[in-house]
């Protein structure tokens, strides 16, 4: 794939990668101490993975998402017989908790997309003015 070609594209592949981030960490969020009645059916936690990517020509750099991988994380084993979703054992299987992302770390992206736009600010309203 070509390396990013406007600031403006430099933008949305920012934004575009961080809603990936969002996106994955709110799908941990939501199956976090989720319930299964084996272990190759537990959840396990997610991790977006992203690669940098450089236009050599124009110096632009840009940041997109090279997968969204499982977490090698083991579900947890709890005993309770009386759970419906018990095997024959009584043993249901637990999500396990998962690292949260750096939030901070998860802002920078978008931060060193927020700097580098401000110079353009001026040109690209008036761009969108016409």
């Amino acid at each position: 794939m070509a390396g990013p070609t406007s600031f403006f594209e430099i933008g949305q592949r920012a934004m575009s990668a961080q809603l990936v981030r969002m996106n994955t960490a709110a799908s941990n969020l939501a199956n976090a101490g989720s319930v299964a009645g084996s272990e190759a059916e537990a959840y396990r936690p997610m991790r977006t993975v992203f690669e940098q990517e450089l236009d050599r020509a124009t110096g632009l750099s840009s940041v997109r998402v090279d997968g969204v991988v499982r977490e090698d994380v083991a579900p947890i084993r709890r005993h309770e017989p009386g759970h419906p979703l018990a095997d024959e054992n009584g043993d249901v299987w637990v999500a396990p908790s998962m690292r949260m992302p750096r939030w901070s770390r998860c802002s920078k992206p978008l931060a060193s997309t927020a700097t580098w736009s401000k110079p353009c600010r001026p040109q690209s309203s008036s761009c969108l003015k016409r």
